[in-house]
């Protein structure tokens, strides 16, 4: 019953999240939360969430060298 109720809320969601993409309200936030609660009880949105975990902290981690390693921004160096 638990399984049941976790996949609806968090399904529930990130459905509230993809539709608050394209009006204003906290669409990331949700679709993250409903993630987060489905991979209490599912493998697959466990990997998604850890996928999401590793892109994340690559971004924050050091915006800079993403900006080096970029085609555009080494032309615009030489």
């Amino acid at each position: 019953m638990g399984k049941i109720i976790t996949g609806v809320v968090g399904s529930i969601l990130i459905a509230l999240g993809i539709v608050l993409l394209f009006i204003p309200g906290p669409g990331l936030l949700l679709i993250l939360a409903g993630l987060a609660l489905l991979s209490i009880d599912f493998p697959w949105a466990r990997r998604m969430m850890e996928r999401v975990k590793r892109w994340a902290s690559g971004q924050r981690s050091s915006p800079e060298k993403t900006a080096d390693t970029h085609p555009d921004a080494r032309k615009q160096k030489k």
